[in-house]
């Protein structure tokens, strides 16, 4: 069994191009009927697909994770449709999030703590001032402005990805006014640095701890954890094909290391779509 405890956050990082190993008899042996009616809302069979392909990928991690089988896994979902996984004594309580862009697929998991994770394919002209404007705080925004303009780009997707992490490991999704709270501290020279983001809401003021996952050139991603204690991530890179026959070999997990500190994140590995 895979382990995740309440100090250590595992994110799996996943490149999936095209899913074509996974078939509709592989979907069809493990999700649920809710699955299949929520691919329906893509509107393109490619993304259905990928769909699919990231749910199957999610049952079979949890079920290393709980002992469970992954066709047995059920989910709830809360009122701004952050889902959970739904527990069976003695199972553990194993949190889970889920990101993806383009073909990345980012799974972050925990053991009763909430995570959020974000992933963003960072594409020339995809960065919009009036989306900074309307979602940055002034310091944040002031940042972009003052920055070179080469470089607009990628400060927008850095402080973007730590703003979805954070509003998704609160479980408030688009329901958060992003405004509302400021990354800066964790928008660093430093790519690893972490940061512990205070959001104060009208039903609670919740701490988390925050920090950028290097996942290479043309994407920018983000990781949060409830909390303000400290924790590590195991950034593991691992083959949809390695995952699907046993979960990950025991090359594909990164050393640990401490939140703030550098990660050996992908060695010895093979090398805001949200679920």
């Amino acid at each position: 069994m895979l382990q995740a405890d309440e100090s250590t956050v595992d994110v799996w990082d996943v490149d999936v191009p095209t899913c074509a190993h996974f078939d509709a008899d592989d979907f069809r042996s493990a999700l649920s009927q809710d699955e299949f009616r929520r691919a329906e809302r893509f509107r393109y069979a490619p993304d259905r697909h990928r769909y699919c392909a990231a749910r199957l990928l999610l049952r079979t991690l949890l079920a290393r994770y709980t002992k469970r089988r992954a066709q047995d896994m059920r989910f709830a979902y809360s009122r701004h449709g952050k889902p959970r996984l739904i527990r069976d004594a003695p199972h553990r309580d194993v949190r889970f999030n889920v990101s993806h862009s383009r073909s990345r697929i980012l799974f972050a998991f925990a053991h009763d703590v909430d995570v959020g994770v974000d992933i963003e394919h960072v594409q020339q002209g995809m960065f919009d001032i009036e989306v900074a404007r309307s979602h940055f705080t002034d310091p944040e925004f002031a940042l972009l402005m003052r920055s070179a303009e080469h470089r607009q780009q990628s400060i927008f997707f850095d402080i973007w990805v730590r703003k979805e992490a954070v509003a998704k490991a609160a479980g408030l999704g688009l329901s958060l006014d992003l405004k509302t709270f400021d990354v800066l501290p964790a928008v660093s020279p430093e790519a690893t640095a972490a940061a512990v983001i205070r959001l104060r809401t009208k039903a609670r003021t919740q701490d988390f701890h925050l920090q950028q996952l290097d996942v290479g050139s043309g994407f920018a991603a983000a990781f949060a954890v409830a909390g303000d204690a400290a924790c590590r991530v195991r950034h593991i890179r691992a083959d949809a094909d390695d995952i699907m026959r046993s979960g990950g070999p025991d090359s594909a997990w990164a050393k640990g290391a401490p939140c703030g500190a550098p990660s050996d994140a992908g060695k010895g590995a093979q090398d805001r779509g949200k679920l």
